[in-house]
């Protein structure tokens, strides 16, 4: 089975090409979704976080606070590191279990959308790796009308991720999400028919 790591910065359309690729019926593992999976309520990690960063990475329910949390590591890089150094060994772990489950199942390609892709090596894991980019005021009106978060807020995600110029050179193929869905479906078409034929 080929395995395709999909990534790009923050509002990029990453999820955008997730959905075209499901569509088409090709499995997208995300790693937001493994990551909310290691860190579940009652789990071990979960129970570090809080040791580590006390109750205010609770919400009342007993959940992550994901806000919260985010507000914190974002503006401390070292504190970034250390909640990274608790959720990514799991979230590794679940990937490595998925792509297997995945392989059982007779799929002939599947995707893994990671957005620290290249900021934490993993490209050594994948087939080949595609990055989805799109001009930066793009990627910020769109996580603003997504998330509600302010400009300074989403500069600080944008900061901790890889310029998309330095991950365009690394990766295999590049997708240009600066137009409209038409536009990204027809890229996401030629990308799936290029994977296709180096399968033959």
């Amino acid at each position: 089975m080929k395995w395709v790591g999909l990534t790009g910065s923050i509002g990029s359309g990453k999820s955008s090409v997730g959905e075209i690729l499901r569509r088409r019926g090709y499995p997208v593992v995300s790693a937001d979704a493994l990551a909310r999976e290691a860190v579940q309520k009652g789990s071990p990690i979960l129970e570090t976080i809080v040791e580590e960063f006390g109750a205010q990475a609770l919400s009342p329910e007993g959940d992550l606070d994901r806000q919260t949390l985010a507000e914190l590591v974002f503006s401390q890089p070292k504190e970034l590191q250390k909640l990274e150094a608790l959720i990514h060994p799991e979230v590794r772990r679940l990937s490595r279990e998925r792509r297997q489950s995945l392989e059982k199942q007779g799929h002939e390609m599947a995707f893994y959308d990671v957005p620290l892709l290249f900021e934490k090596n993993l490209a050594g894991d994948f087939d080949f790796v595609a990055v989805v980019m799109a001009p930066r005021d793009q990627q910020i009106e769109r996580v603003q009308r997504r998330d509600g978060l302010s400009f300074q807020q989403i500069e600080a995600r944008l900061n901790v991720q890889l310029e998309d110029a330095k991950k365009a050179e690394r990766a295999d193929f590049v997708l240009f999400n600066d137009k409209d869905f038409d536009h990204l479906e027809s890229q996401v078409e030629a990308l799936v028919l290029s994977l296709q034929r180096a399968q033959e």
